[in-house]
Order: C-alpha cells, then structure tokens, then sequence
C-alpha cells in the first residue's frame, strides 16, 4: 500500500513537471527524485572528500542556489580546471577555485555551461 502510495504521488508530480517545465520522460523524471533522494549528509567520520572519484550531483541539487557554501578542505583538483585548490562547495560536494577572480565557482554552478 505504501509504495503504491509513492508511486501515485511520483506519477502526479511528473504530470505537474511536465505541465510547467521541460517535458522529460518519466523514467528520467524518476532516477532524478531517486539522486536527489539519495544525496545524504556528509559523516562527520570521512572527509568531506574522500579519493574516490565522484559524479556530478543531480541538477536539482546542482543548479538549486540554496546552501552552496564554500569550505576548506584538503587539497585535490578543481572539477572545472583541474587545477590544484583546498576549497569546496559543501552542497555538491566537489572542489572548485572561487579566490582570486576565479570564475570555476560560477561556471560549475551556472545552467548554461558545457560542464
């Protein structure tokens, strides 16, 4: 019964998307929710950002505007440059340049770039 419930509602939703936005299929509609679902809190125990390589977050999450905080961190490769930087955004968790004039910061979070 609960997951009907779900179901029921992701369906609803999508029809409400596709009324008001860009009209994707359902299927990409729902692995969108499931990402975006899936996107957890950083463990205080690891690091913000461990060795593994990471995917880009959702674009719900990416391109949202809200909690993009930039943060110190241990020093890796910028995901635009891939030049070497100590600072993050904490929402998508990937390092970017934001010192200095340094435009990755926007580029990465800008719905118009080829990233």
């Amino acid at each position: 019964m609960f997951v009907h419930a779900i179901n029921v509602t992701v369906v609803a939703a999508w029809r409400v998307h596709c009324q008001f936005a860009n009209n994707k299929d359902h299927l990409t509609f729902r692995r969108e929710i499931a990402r975006t679902l899936l996107k957890t809190p950083i463990d205080s125990e690891r690091s913000i950002m461990s060795t593994e390589l990471r995917s880009n977050p959702p674009a719900a999450v990416r391109y949202d505007g809200e909690d993009h905080v930039v943060v110190k961190v241990t020093q890796g490769r910028c995901r635009v440059c891939s030049k070497n930087t100590t600072l993050s955004c904490v929402r998508c968790e990937v390092r970017l340049h934001r010192e200095r004039g340094a435009l990755c910061w926007d580029l990465y979070h800008s719905k118009n770039s080829q990233l």
